[in-house]
């Protein structure tokens, strides 16, 4: 008779996609009130983002394509 171990558990999570909701926009409302604009069409056609590294700009990227 072969004795099993029981039920293994995986180490897996669902991955959340950013969203613009739960962006935290800190010194960085501009940003996001420009973004929100641009993807709900009343804004302009384009923006250009810049700024130092963990500054939230993949995540606007991420939300405005939600």
């Amino acid at each position: 008779m072969i004795d099993h171990p029981g039920q293994l558990h995986l180490p897996i999570a669902l991955i959340r996609e950013p969203t613009l909701a739960d962006y935290r926009p800190g010194p960085n409302a501009e940003a996001l009130a420009a973004v929100e604009a641009l993807a709900s069409g009343t804004g302009e056609p384009y923006i250009y983002l810049f700024g130092a590294s963990s500054t939230g700009k993949t995540h606007l990227l991420h939300g405005a394509c939600q």
